[in-house]
């Protein structure tokens, strides 16, 4: 489970990109699919599931054959030379040698101050310092054995005591890490306050580190509400327990969480992976925080043997601050980087060879992870591959901020897996250290990550500004000037411009999204405006409604330009605005309205000119800012959204000369209209979609009797 060692010519593009499609012809681009299988994967950058290379391949398995076969490993621990296991259903601890698998010792206990010896009952967890010494977590014994090297019995840790410990609490150690420091931290079955820490000398010293739990505003409402019996009967909201730690060398200790509800993982009440500091708070950012996989089936009537959340039970330390999980649900490894990004996955559950049934505890040292397997009763030996070994060296080089040596890196993973977004990734963040900032945000444009690119973009804008200031200056009092001067020109063309002409009808759209009131009245009492203006205004609002979806800035667009649907958008506004106008047209002449079909039509385009403005402004706006700015551009989109609104309100208003609370009344009953309207025409395309098929299948049983 824990190390205390130091951690320590790739294929052609043909031979991987020929790889890549074998293993996507293998097993998917689904997770589910790739899960029952045991096929390699990763997450692209729409969160999507794409094969990948192999990682790690099984190399060797220990089954204790010279001491005796497994039964039930439930943990281990690799020092420099040795193997030790944990043997829970045999209540000992065996000691193999890592290469050869060959017996060195074995452990059923531990040796007293009297010479006699103090048998293991389940030794459950497992722990080995520097020094040789050796802690057994005995959950049957309700102990830690701390024992030397030689196998005597320094110190049993038994049942605390303290007064934050619950009344009645019941002491069944299963796990145990020791850091660096000589601090004992012990999980305990059944307690869900934290770890149990004991100082050097084995004292009791606190819990720590109890996870928090989430209670939802609605939740905090609901139970003030409450009688006092209907929260008796509720059930209460309490830390789950932890399942594992590890201690890291740098002081964290990483606590994995296995018991809990689906439904608290959904709505993200539950972290399975936390990295506790001393303080015993969660130093594992919520956006970097690991949960196994990241799509899966919720239901087995998905037709998924194993269904639901990953179910993470331990965790190793990799070089350079990287991580691997160990997921008991599905069998399978999560490696990533000390950001919390998913660099490979391997193993699975299954029949083939190498598959895990019950894996308990992972360990890794010099490019081997070693994984007991509990339904097996073997220890696993899985070994790097050449593109699993490229990771290490990459986070080696990064540690070493070699950004030369990372990017070449970088580009031979991406050879071997075009699939990799976390490789694309690499290379934006080995440009951005070497300060090439354009190219930094060609490739986090690849891989879709806008705080990256918003960084490197940030950098890139102030250096244009800082180049151009003046130029920039120049720019700005130029478009004030302009702005002044086309607002002159605007009244003076209204002015001049024939009545009734196309040209004073778009001109008086300016009027109309500033004063709506009279705006609207006289576009009806005084033919101010025209149906062919209120159609060209639409018409501009639905190109403007495509430009902002396609041309809107990367950091805040999040359509996919090659996929979008032109013509489908096109069709949905006009749909849109034709029940618009055909059910205020339809309620408004049985509430006695005074407008006709054209003075809608006429009203409801020339409320789109404000919309029309706004959304090219967001536009503008959208392709030169940074994330941090990212809420003006809401604001812009928003104001655009409600001044369109209040437009199409205030325009029905006049249109009819209604009072407000009339017109709210029809404008509810046209949303039931409209209602109705979208019912029916599913009702009528459902009808000819079964008539069709009853045509055709009458048709084909006659010519097949024929």
């Amino acid at each position: 489970m824990r190390c205390n060692t130091k951690m320590r010519s790739h294929k052609s593009r043909a031979r991987a990109v020929a790889a890549a499609v074998l293993l996507s012809l293998l097993f998917g681009t689904a997770v589910g699919a790739a899960a029952e299988s045991g096929g390699s994967y990763l997450y692209d950058e729409q969160g999507r599931a794409v094969a990948a290379p192999e990682a790690a391949v099984l190399s060797r398995s220990f089954a204790g054959d010279e001491a005796g076969a497994f039964r039930s490993p439930g943990d281990l621990f690799l020092t420099e030379d040795a193997l030790y296991v944990a043997d829970s259903g045999n209540a000992r601890v065996v000691v193999l040698d890592r290469q050869t698998g060959a017996l060195r010792r074995t452990l059923t206990g531990a040796v007293g101050e009297d010479g006699t010896l103090l048998p293991f009952v389940k030794p459950a967890g497992l722990h080995v310092t520097a020094a040789g010494e050796i802690f057994v977590a005995d959950s049957e014994a309700a102990a830690v054995l701390w024992i030397d090297a030689q196998g005597r019995l320094i110190r049993r840790l038994e049942q605390p005591t303290a007064d934050t410990l619950p009344e009645g609490m019941y002491f069944k150690p299963t796990k145990v890490s020791v850091d660096a420091a000589g601090r004992i931290f012990v999980v305990s079955e059944g307690f869900n306050m934290g770890l149990l820490e004991f100082d050097q000398q084995g004292r009791f010293l606190r819990s720590m580190g109890a996870p928090a739990v989430a209670v939802s505003a609605v939740e905090l409402l609901w139970r003030r509400l409450m009688t006092k019996e209907q929260r008796a009967r509720t059930v209460a909201n309490v830390p789950t327990e932890y399942s594992n730690v590890t201690a890291d060398d740098e002081g964290f200790l990483f606590v994995t969480t296995s018991a809990y509800e689906y439904w608290q993982f959904r709505q993200g009440k539950i972290r399975p992976l936390r990295r506790l500091n001393a303080k015993g708070s969660d130093v594992l950012g919520q956006s970097d925080a690991p949960i196994g996989d990241q799509d899966y089936p919720e239901s087995a009537m998905h037709g998924a043997t194993y269904y639901g959340p990953s179910t993470l039970v331990d965790v190793c330390l990799l070089p350079s601050g990287c991580y691997a999980v160990l997921d008991q649900k599905r069998g399978r490894v999560f490696a990533y980087t000390s950001d919390g990004d998913l660099m490979y996955v391997f193993g699975g559950s299954g029949d083939r060879r190498g598959a895990l049934s019950l894996p308990t505890a992972i360990a890794y040292d010099d490019g081997d992870f070693y994984i007991a397997d509990a339904g097996r009763g073997e220890i696993l030996r899985f070994s790097l591959t050449e593109y699993g070994r490229l990771f290490s060296a990459v986070a080696e080089a990064r540690a070493a901020i070699d950004c030369e040596r990372e990017g070449a890196l970088w580009e031979q993973i991406l050879q071997e897996n075009t699939n990799c977004t976390l490789a694309v990734r690499g290379l934006g963040l080995a440009a951005y250290r070497r300060q090439d900032m354009r190219q930094a945000m060609t490739y986090f444009r690849r891989a879709n990550d806008r705080e990256d690119w918003s960084k490197a973009f940030a950098f890139v804008r102030r250096a244009w500004i800082e180049d151009h200031a003046v130029l920039l200056l120049v720019i700005v009092a130029a478009a004030v000037a302009a702005a002044r001067l086309l607002s002159r020109l605007r009244r003076r063309a209204a002015e001049t411009a024939p009545k009734g002409s196309l040209r004073a009808a778009l001109l008086y759209a300016g009027r109309v999204s500033v004063h709506p009131l009279s705006g609207f009245w006289d576009l009806k009492r005084e033919r101010r405006g025209s149906l062919p203006a209120a159609l060209l205004l639409f018409s501009a609002a639905c190109v403007v409604t495509v430009l902002s979806a396609v041309c809107t800035g990367f950091l805040f667009n999040q359509n996919d330009r090659q996929s979008y649907d032109l013509f489908g958008t096109l069709a949905y506004l006009a749909v849109g605005f034709l029940l618009w106008c055909i059910s205020q047209w339809s309620v408004t002449a049985l509430l006695d309205g005074e407008g006709t079909f054209g003075d809608i039509v006429t009203a409801t385009g020339y409320a789109c000119t404000p919309y029309i403005a706004l959304q090219l402004l967001g536009l503008l706006c959208s392709n030169v800012m940074i994330q941090t700015e990212g809420d003006l551009h809401t604001v812009i989109l928003t104001l655009s959204y409600l001044w369109l609104v209040a437009l199409l309100i205030l325009g029905m208003k006049q249109t009819h000369d209604m009072s407000m609370a009339k017109t709210f009344l029809v404008l509810l009953i046209m949303l039931v209209a409209i209602l109705l309207i979208v019912f029916v025409a599913m009702l009528l395309l459902a009808l000819y979609q079964q008539m069709g098929a009853f045509i055709r299948d009458l048709y084909d049983e006659i010519v097949l009797r024929l």
